[in-house]
Formats: C-alpha cells, structure tokens, sequence
C-alpha cells in the first residue's frame, strides 16, 4: 500500500487537488461514514473509491444490468482518503492504490458544474439532440472525458433532477398529471376534451363504463369542421396498440380531405376498445 500525507492551505485548494487527482486516475472518491470530530475540534472526514463495495439493488430482475456493468465490483478497493480538518488546513492521508477494477471513465460520474452547464442549456430549451451534438463534438486534443459520453438518458435524469421537465407532464404520477391536464383543458378558451372518465370512478350517464375504466376523447373545433365537411366521403378508424405500459389503446377517427390524404379527427384513448365503448366513440 502507498500511504501519501498532504497538507492544503484552504478548503478549496484540497477541492481543486481532489477534482485533479480524480480527473487523472478516472475515478472518484465519495464520502461514506460520518464526519467525526475529535475533542480538540478537528473534523475527520472519510472517502473511499467509489467502485468500493457491493451492489445493491431494489431491482425485481425485470431489466437487464445496464452494458457496462455495475459501478460496483462487488469487493473492496483499498484506495481511499482521510481527510483532517484542522483550524489552520487540512491534512489529507491519500491511499493511492486501486485494486479490483480498472479506472475508466464509462463508470465515472459527471461532475457537479457539467450538470449545472447541461441544465442551463435545456432550461433554454435547446433540442437535447443538439446538446448532444454539441458536447460530442467538444472533444480535444487533451482527450476524451466522461461527459463526451453523454447519452439522452443523462440529459433527461439531469432535466428531472433540476425539475426542467416539459410543462405537459404536471406530476410524477401519471394518473395525478393526465387529471392536471385534463382539468386544464377544460378551462381553457378552446377546450377540446369531448369526455373524460378516469378509472377508479363510476359513470351514472353511461353505465355500461365500468369503473376500472379509462376512457379520453379529444377533438379540436378545428378537426369537428374538417369532420362535417368531409365525413360524407369516407369515415375510418385506426388503432395503436403498445403505445405504454397501462394496456391503453389509441384509436383515431379519419376522414380524407380535399387533398385525398387521412386527415385524424378524433382521438380516443382507453383499456376498452370493444363494440360498446367504440360505438359511444363514434356517435
């Protein structure tokens, strides 16, 4: 084992040297254990490797372990830092040596200020492809780092992390935010929801929706007048099925315009598409 004392000036000299240092070796030392401190005032903090330890996983085997495998290595890496705090510095014992594991950036973290920089560009509403685009691009001459490889996955955790997700989607819970929208709708000046009957309630109007039922139809005024002018023609429907993981279906109503192209008219979005709940659609 390779045992390094170093002495640091200030807190933000020990932070730029652990950002350096873990910048070199590609990878990262995070806090674990409680900050201790002795009955002089000094504060003892401790880190180690973060491919350090086994993997835990609340996981029920219904997805596969991401390609690059877990972070953790399922055994102990010795590398590690102690850091003392005194009142006039910092002492760091810095253990060098990693065992068990190479040190590649696929199983590094972005950093904090990376995540911060990627925020701002999707709180200005630049495409995510672009973004994309923009830092794979970035690459030098000093090599690649862990934020060339950033994926769409990173960008939508970073954009649900600093709650910069779309406006439609109102509330975590799907039910919860399809209620917000619906409700909006509306209120809104054009409201162009036709019916509305989310499961768990009951329908006295039309009982033969029961009340495990999800049933949404949507039609603009726009779509009605296209409907009128042109239904005299021809009337189809067309199914999407799959489309989430709730087992609803999304049906279309067409009709075909003047220019003898399927123009959709209305929608309807349900875990029924029998003759009853069909035939309430059309008519």
């Amino acid at each position: 084992m390779n045992h390094i004392e170093l002495e640091f000036n200030s807190f933000n000299d020990y932070l730029a040297w652990k950002t350096e240092i873990e910048n070199r070796i590609k990878s990262k030392f995070v806090s674990y254990g409680s900050k201790h401190i002795n009955t002089h005032g000094v504060k003892c903090y401790y880190f180690r490797c973060h491919r350090s330890g086994n993997l835990v996983s609340d996981s029920k085997g219904l997805r596969h372990l991401k390609i690059l495998g877990s972070n953790k290595i399922n055994t102990y890496c010795p590398a590690a830092l102690k850091v003392t705090q005194h009142t006039d510095g910092k002492c760091v014992v810095y253990q060098n040596v990693h065992i068990g594991h190479q040190n590649d950036i696929g199983h590094l973290f972005l950093t904090a200020g990376e995540r911060k920089i990627i925020a701002s560009k999707i709180a200005a509403k630049i495409p995510l492809d672009n973004i994309l685009d923009e830092i794979r691009n970035s690459i030098s001459d000093a090599g690649l780092e862990r934020v060339h490889l950033l994926t769409k996955k990173d960008l939508h955790n970073i954009e649900k992390s600093f709650n910069l997700s779309s406006n439609s989607v109102k509330h975590e819970n799907d039910g919860v935010s399809v209620d917000m929208w619906v409700c909006e709708m509306q209120n809104s000046e054009n409201p162009y929801i036709l019916f509305y009957k989310t499961q768990g309630s009951s329908c006295i109007q039309h009982p033969f929706l029961k009340e495990n039922d999800f049933v949404l139809t949507i039609m603009t005024e726009a779509q009605g007048e296209i409907l009128k002018k042109f239904s005299s023609d021809c009337v189809c429907i067309d199914g999407t099925h799959g489309v989430n993981g709730y087992g609803f279906e999304l049906i279309t109503l067409l009709t075909i315009d003047d220019l003898r192209q399927g123009f959709p008219c209305a929608f309807l979005i349900s875990n029924r598409c029998d003759q009853p709940v069909l035939f309430f659609f059309m008519y």
